[in-house]
């Protein structure tokens, strides 16, 4: 059910909140900004076609006085958009996100959850100072550095099992995030040889080497997994249309540029 117009009701607990009973008015404020808080989906992979606006993230909600609950009510187009997991939207720890201090990291945080099953992703720098609602002191790199990114970075990856690297683009004013996970050994173990066989399976289908897929793997991050074999799929498909008679030589090329650049990576 997407047609316009309809909206999606949740009860959600004040306790969920964190906030306590004194700052109830507080929290109406919050709902009321979100209720004029716009968001834009561009196209997509999932949807190539659609892009959608709305003007608020909330369609309303009610909040009575003494109340031990809030009801939100999400548009029902937005609610389903925010379901398709393959356009990266995905659950971030509550518990992790309301022990940040740092509003800047914890924006930051949502931002690697969301994004954490692409390895990294592309920005641009006015984007995301309006994302993290940056002031004009932020304007410069050196401030956005040392008073967002750096302790960000360093926050992450001491205490959570996701944080990020990241690198600027002074051409077209972007910044790359490289999402970095802390998994176990067994977990990465498993997940790497499992990849390993299908992306053997598909240079086969084209001829290629052995030795070829092993270059690539070693240089490969867990992280990495996914878009890596995304673009192995595109590869082999590529070659196997255009008969190319030099399939490991193709595939080196193309990949050599993949992994020198985030940039190219990330796209």
């Amino acid at each position: 059910m997407t047609s316009a117009g309809k909206t999606r009701a949740l009860e959600i607990p004040l306790s969920a909140f964190s906030m306590g009973w004194k700052n109830s008015a507080k929290l109406r404020l919050y709902l009321s900004e979100l209720q004029s808080t716009c968001i834009v989906f561009l196209a997509s992979k999932s949807q190539p076609l659609l892009q959608q606006q709305f003007q608020g993230i909330l369609a309303g909600y009610s909040f009575p006085a003494y109340a031990r609950s809030v009801e939100i009510l999400l548009p029902e187009d937005l609610a389903w958009r925010l379901l398709l997991t393959e356009d990266g939207y995905t659950s971030f720890s509550h518990e992790g996100a309301l022990s940040i201090r740092n509003k800047y990291t914890v924006r930051l945080y949502w931002l690697l959850c969301a994004w954490r099953n692409r390895g990294g992703f592309v920005m641009r720098l006015a984007d995301l100072r309006r994302i993290l609602c940056l002031s004009s002191a932020y304007n410069r790199i050196d401030n956005l550095i040392a008073r967002v990114l750096a302790p960000a970075e360093s926050e992450l990856q001491s205490h959570f099992p996701i944080w990020f690297h990241y690198r600027f683009y002074e051409q077209g004013g972007l910044i790359v995030f490289k999402i970095c996970l802390r998994v176990t050994d067994e977990q990465s173990t498993r997940e790497m040889r499992s990849a390993w066989d299908y992306c053997f399976n598909l240079m086969a289908s084209v001829g290629a080497r052995q030795d070829t897929l092993r270059n690539l793997f070693s240089r490969l991050d867990y992280e990495d997994l996914r878009p890596f074999m995304e673009k192995m799929v595109e590869l082999t498909a590529y070659i196997r249309s255009h008969s190319i008679t030099t399939p490991d030589r193709s595939i080196l090329t193309v990949m050599d540029r993949w992994f020198t650049s985030l940039l190219h990576r990330y796209q």
